[in-house]
């Protein structure tokens, strides 16, 4: 049970998710997976859309959310987007 509190306590906690985020983009940089570029959106988008975010890193977020789905257009296959789109981000 501790634990479940935990795990939705680190979901809305902005540093986490900015950790996580960093973390992403990282593996992004070392082999340019168009999926790891959707799902750095998807954190991206998850932080604009906390209140508890700063509202300085919601707005940047928000900038470069676009940015990163650019990134994974051309190589996600018809289908995988939105199947992703459709689950939460956990």
């Amino acid at each position: 049970m501790q634990a479940a509190l935990d795990a939705a306590a680190a979901e809305s906690d902005p540093i986490v998710i900015l950790s996580a985020t960093m973390y992403l983009m990282s593996c992004y940089a070392c082999n340019g997976c168009p999926r790891l570029a959707i799902i750095v959106s998807r954190h991206l988008q998850a932080l604009a859309r906390l209140e508890s975010t700063a509202e300085p890193l919601r707005a940047t977020c928000r900038q470069l959310c676009a940015r990163w789905e650019q990134m994974a257009k051309p190589a996600v296959a018809p289908g995988w987007l939105a199947r992703l789109a459709g689950q939460s981000m956990h």
